[in-house]
């Protein structure tokens, strides 16, 4: 599945500095999984997330023309799981 999101207000006002408001552009997600049915009661599975290792980024505005600047940046990493479900 790829989750895709547009750029989004945060806050229409931050305390750091000078009460501008901070947006996240817009940022996308890569996760898959895959399940492999053993028997009618029991199933395993490789699941992985963030797979492009994507950054989440935020940006300020710093002027009052408007002038964008980066905030702060966010790294989630890959993750894998194996899973393994039982059904009774």
């Amino acid at each position: 599945a790829y989750n895709w999101r547009s750029t989004f207000q945060v806050t229409p006002r931050d305390v750091i500095f000078p009460f501008s408001t901070i947006q996240q552009p817009s940022t996308g997600q890569l996760d898959a999984s895959v399940f492999y049915n053993i028997n009618e009661n029991w199933k395993v599975g490789l699941q992985g997330v963030n797979l492009l290792d994507d950054v989440t980024r935020t940006t300020q505005t710093i002027n009052e023309d408007g002038l964008r600047a980066a905030r702060s940046f966010f790294r989630n990493d890959r993750r894998f799981s194996v899973i393994l479900r039982a059904t009774f």
